[in-house]
């Protein structure tokens, strides 16, 4: 099969014959999700005198109490703060998500 043959079909019938599936696949899988999510995202940034870790919990314990359901985070950026030669406060910017509700 040529390759703008094998572009142009759909995933499935890519592969070993038409209609087959690459070994190990589970096409239900792909339509197996109960709905759709959309996410809101949110910028922090957590601070912490111990370390990035702590900086990142401390963020994401507070947003918990005040946003329902954060369910990931990605850091951005790492900085912090130099005090007399020595690391004084570590600083992590990130994102949240959360689902936005149905209501």
């Amino acid at each position: 099969m040529d390759v703008a043959r094998a572009r142009a079909l759909p995933p499935r019938t890519r592969g070993r014959g038409q209609g087959s599936d690459p070994p190990g696949s589970n096409p239900s899988r792909e339509t197996a999700t109960p709905r759709d999510h959309v996410y809101r995202k949110s910028e922090l940034v957590g601070s912490s005198r111990e370390s990035v870790s702590r900086a990142i919990e401390t963020a994401i314990e507070q947003a918990s109490q005040t946003i329902r359901h954060v369910e990931w985070f990605e850091v951005t950026e790492i900085r912090g703060h130099v005090q007399n030669g020595k690391v004084g406060h570590y600083q992590v910017a990130m994102n949240i998500g959360f689902p936005v509700d149905d209501d």
